[in-house]
């Protein structure tokens, strides 16, 4: 905006959800992100994301090889394997075992990530995997 450049209209989208949101009440930071929940951090956001990338790299990985769209043909099981070092990377707990298969197929079917399973993300979500 302070560009001059036009929006797109993703951002347009964004933009009208954000001020119906604070015009509804909600306080202005928390909408923006600049301010977290009680209770939130930012490490809590990174996780979040992480997370998001994660499921994102699942979702890829279990589609057919020939499919429209082609994947790894993987099986969920074989896909949150190949997942844990992923996510370990990215928390930078690559000598843990904490973020194991087990825990990332719990967050890939948890209904709290469920919207994370969507092909439909943008980059302004909350937990976007994307950055704007």
């Amino acid at each position: 905006m302070s560009s001059n450049s036009p929006l797109t209209q993703e951002e347009y989208t964004f933009l009208a959800s954000a001020f119906s949101r604070i015009a509804d009440g909600e306080d202005a930071n928390e909408v923006f992100g600049v301010q977290f929940k009680r209770g939130k951090s930012i490490a809590d956001a990174e996780k979040r994301q992480a997370i998001s990338f994660v499921i994102q790299w699942i979702e890829c990985a279990i589609q057919p090889v020939d499919a429209e769209v082609p994947g790894l043909g993987y099986s969920t099981t074989k896909a949150c394997e190949e997942a844990a070092p992923i996510l370990r990377k990215i928390l930078g707990e690559e000598q843990s075992e904490k973020y194991d298969a087990e825990y990332i197929r719990q967050c890939y079917y948890s209904p709290k990530y469920k919207h994370m399973r969507s092909e439909f993300r943008g980059i302004y979500e909350d937990d976007s995997p994307f950055q704007p």
